[in-house]
């Protein structure tokens, strides 16, 4: 799943991934490249109500108002000045990290559900989070590891 640079698309995500340790900016700053994309970082957390508490931010709808040809501004880090002064790094990131996504119909109609239930056994998806944790360890908890095999296939991404 690829993510464009932000001077190539009008919808934008960035995360301030250190957030405890980024009062002085970032260590490898992106910004002075890219002016513009530090503009509309500061334009968009002016418009928070607690803009020194924010960690991820969608600019959707904007023109970063730069060209990249080499990508240079993709995954990049841009020091910006929060409203009322302080420093934060935010970093250019996929569309949908830190996301969330409901997977209950996935698990109900995955295709290996018919052939399970014919032969009397549990949905193959679901099993997992029905594991009853008797001994009370964080290790046994439940943990859904999905297949590196194109999750994207499903096409859940585009379901917000």
């Amino acid at each position: 799943v690829g993510t464009n640079n932000p001077c190539r698309t009008n919808t934008n995500r960035f995360v301030r991934k250190d957030f405890d340790n980024d009062s002085s900016g970032c260590a490898s700053d992106s910004g002075p490249e890219f002016p513009s994309i530090v503009t509309a970082i500061e334009t968009y957390l002016g418009g928070l109500s607690d803009p020194s508490s924010a960690i991820v931010i969608d600019i959707e709808d904007t023109s970063m108002g730069c060209t990249d040809n080499n990508d240079d501004s993709l995954g990049g880090s841009f020091s910006v000045t929060i409203p009322g002064g302080s420093q934060a790094c935010f970093t250019h990131s996929y569309q949908y990290e830190y996301s969330v996504f409901v997977m209950n119909d996935w698990a109900a109609n995955h295709p290996g559900n018919p052939s399970a239930f014919r032969e009397s056994n549990p949905n193959p998806i679901a099993k997992v989070a029905e594991h009853e944790n008797l001994s009370g360890n964080v290790e046994e908890s439940v943990v859904l590891n999905f297949p590196t095999w194109g999750f994207h296939q499903w096409n859940f991404h585009n379901n917000r």
